[in-house]
């Protein structure tokens, strides 16, 4: 019985067909199995006839061509923008240095008179914004490919990725600071401070991922 659940589970993670043809045809193939099993073949027998478990998937999707579900190709912008960002950052990280040092006092000999700031202040949460940015896509590349065929259990990684930025992100609040202190200055830019965050992405993929893992839960 062990043997035989493995190959279906196999069959399973190798199968490329929407949700609602995949179960049927694998309710169909355990089914099948099943009954086989206990007319007396053994699973050297089955297999033999079926074929590898990889060989069984791919005949199952010729067969149920019209049902096929590839990842979406547009998934993979999901990490050009990851690398986009984490660029950004570094390139924000730069610029921070570079007005730090741009930051002066003149005046006379009895003391400074005056502070000039020679070009504009950085945004002081270059890194941890930008590496958030880049998990949350990256979770969210996950969903839409690995996680899309295969055990329902792949998509405990992308949850625990966006768990760990809205866990990172409420350590914070509990501290009182903020992942984006500058434009916390009124309830509408708490508002716009709040979507640059990425809190409310990181919620709903994470709501996403753990709807799939426990989707089909056997």
């Amino acid at each position: 019985m062990n043997e035989m659940k493995r190959y279906v589970n196999t069959v399973e993670r190798c199968l490329r067909l929407d949700p609602a043809t995949r179960l049927r045809v694998m309710n169909d193939l355990a089914s099948d199995l099943q009954s086989r099993l206990e007319a007396g073949e053994t699973m050297e027998q089955i297999r033999a006839e079926l074929g590898g478990p990889e060989q069984l998937a791919a005949a199952l999707e010729a067969e149920f061509a019209a049902h096929r579900d590839p990842a979406p190709r547009w998934r993979w912008w999901l990490l050009a923008g990851a690398a986009a960002v984490l660029a950004a950052a570094a390139f924000g990280s730069c610029a921070q240095r570079q007005a730090a040092a741009s930051v002066g006092i003149i005046g006379g000999a009895d003391g400074p008179t005056a502070i000039f700031v020679s070009g504009p202040v950085a945004f002081p949460g270059w890194w941890p914004l930008g590496l958030v940015w880049a998990v949350l896509l990256v979770a969210a590349f996950l969903l839409l490919g690995w996680c899309r065929h295969g055990l329902p259990r792949r998509c405990w990684l992308p949850a625990a990725l966006c768990a760990a930025v809205l866990a990172a992100e409420g350590t914070l609040a509990a501290l009182g600071q903020q992942l984006v202190p500058a434009l916390v200055l009124s309830p509408l830019t708490a508002l716009a401070g709040l979507l640059l965050s990425g809190a409310w992405l990181a919620a709903v993929l994470l709501v996403l991922a753990v709807r799939g893992a426990l989707k089909n839960k056997r």
